[in-house]
């Protein structure tokens, strides 16, 4: 038997099907840190979702916040005309605590903008929300919710876009221009008009800011810089030298914080949709061919959305494509244990995209906001399925190929935990019990065309032993095997071995030593 790179690598479709086909849907590889396991590597599934909270009336929740100094979590969702501010509680209700923004009267062309929270961690009291340009203040003492003026005239200079906390100061990024303004010290509610910045070492307007390690971050439309504290009374937020950066951002609302740095989707005047990382004030790369061919295959990817969460280890950047797929939405997750990207779907196909468009951590696990409802999931890899949903785990692995030779396939087998089937069993069509499906199908032209599918018993609860094979596979020159689980099972993937005759020993040695040699 010959291993074969089953369990080794994350989504990667090629220009070309034909060179690479990969693709991890709703699994995720993890590496074995005490390098003696079976397997380098093992596939794990993604987490299921299950309900926490419905927010009456709303048919989408776009954002949310929790202040674990006060363990209060906080969400702002919409309803066919407006935006409303909910509280949700920890026994799973929710309170209304006020209308926020009507969603179809946006100022400035910014109906529909994602909401975005900023809690003034020194005072402890306040939190601040935008909403379609408007500016907002919740005090957490009285529970009021206060709208801070942003008409002509006003003390505050503009339309927000984003709202951010650093140093005892809210910052205010202002729609369609390159200013920022912050409030008085500890104080939401005041806002000097004198006490205003423009940025002037670039000429883009400012298209999203995120605070990080204390320091407000511009990200222009081709360019970017970042600020720092001076402690000038006059005005305190200076750039720091040598932080200019010749990139910018492609979607306002797709930067997030992880593993001590931050996440974007870069764009400069030679193109855009490229993921990248913050490494000190320089953007690198962390996407790779495949998943850049895929994001500009998509109508637009301005509209996207993150958010960043961890969980077992993994810390994950999870993005969200509204516009993919004819509007059915795509999820792209970057894991940074491993530096390579899975894809999230909900349903068993035609597949939308994650139900999750925004996160918090309250409560003691992980909240996530439904884009197609008022429901706020909790996330766990605990839940098998999403909502009482089936999830599709797939992987779609490298091609089989030696030098385009007829290869006789005797015999695949999936190495993965079998024995793990509920209780009670699942039930065939004539109410008999069995044990979980797991499915082969594969291709001998590349990817592009498929074989029917083929099922397997992966072994009811208790049958550790059982082992999922398929015989007789017949003959190709060049073949790609896909996999598929809609059963509600934990899927856990091993390694996969396959005898093929004559000679077929790729991958026969582990993927991670013939890289070892390489490097």
């Amino acid at each position: 038997m010959s291993r074969f790179g089953f369990t080794n690598f994350g989504t990667y479709q090629s220009q070309s099907v034909n060179a690479d086909a990969q693709r991890c849907l709703n699994l995720y590889p993890e590496v074995d840190e005490s390098q003696l396991g079976k397997s380098a590597m093992m596939l794990y599934p993604t987490p299921g979702l299950q309900q926490f909270c419905n927010l009456p009336g709303m048919v989408t929740v776009r954002a949310e916040i929790s202040v674990p100094q006060a363990n209060r979590m906080f969400a702002i969702a919409e309803d066919l005309e407006n935006q409303w501010f909910w509280e949700v509680l920890p026994n799973g209700t929710a309170v209304k605590r006020g209308q926020v923004s009507p969603q179809a009267v946006g100022q400035l062309g910014l109906k529909g903008i994602v909401p975005t929270f900023a809690y003034n961690n020194a005072a402890q009291t306040q939190l601040m929300m935008t909403s379609a340009g408007r500016l907002f203040l919740f005090n957490l003492t009285s529970n009021l919710l206060q709208e801070i003026d942003t008409t002509t005239g006003a003390a505050l200079q503009g339309s927000v876009i984003q709202i951010g906390f650093t140093d005892s100061y809210f910052i205010a990024l202002l729609a369609n221009s390159q200013k920022f303004q912050i409030s008085a010290s500890l104080n939401g509610t005041l806002w000097d008009p004198s006490f205003i910045a423009q940025i002037e070492d670039y000429q883009d307007n400012v298209v999203s800011m995120i605070v990080d390690h204390r320091e407000p971050w511009f990200l222009g439309q081709e360019h970017s810089e970042v600020y720092y504290d001076s402690g000038n009374p006059l005005f305190p937020f200076l750039p720091i030298p040598g932080s200019f950066i010749e990139q910018g951002c492609a979607a306002t609302f797709a930067v997030s914080q992880l593993d001590n740095s931050i996440f974007w989707i870069w764009k400069d005047k030679r193109g855009q949709g490229v993921g990248c990382r913050a490494v000190g004030y320089a953007p690198t790369r962390i996407t790779t061919h495949a998943v850049e061919l895929a994001w500009k295959s998509y109508p637009k990817i301005s509209d996207a959305e993150s958010y960043s969460y961890q969980e077992d280890g993994h810390s994950f950047w999870v993005i969200y494509f509204p516009s993919a797929n004819g509007g059915a939405g795509a999820t792209w997750v970057y894991d940074i244990a491993t530096q390579l990207w899975h894809e999230r779907a909900y349903g068993v196909g035609p597949f939308t995209a994650h139900r999750s468009r925004c996160y918090c951590y309250a409560f003691g696990q992980g909240l996530v906001g439904d884009w197609a409802s008022g429901n706020i999931y909790s996330m766990s890899i605990n839940y098998l399925t999403d909502f009482g949903n089936p999830i599709a785990r797939l992987r779609r692995a490298p091609h089989v190929s030696s030098e385009q030779v007829w290869l006789h396939h005797q015999q695949l087998q999936v190495d993965m935990e079998t024995g793990l089937g509920p209780q009670p069993p699942l039930l065939d069509g004539q109410g008999n019990p069995r044990g979980p499906q797991v499915y082969l199908r594969w291709s001998d032209d590349g990817g592009h065309n498929w074989s029917n599918s083929y099922a397997r018993d992966a072994g009811q609860a208790g049958d550790f032993t059982k082992r999922v094979i398929w015989r007789r596979l017949g003959r190709s020159r060049d073949r790609v095997y896909e996999f598929l689980c809609t059963d509600p099972i934990p899927v856990r993937i091993i390694d996969s071995y396959l005898i093929a005759t004559p000679g077929f020993q790729k991958g026969a040695e582990r993927i991670s030593r013939q890289i070892l040699k390489i490097t």
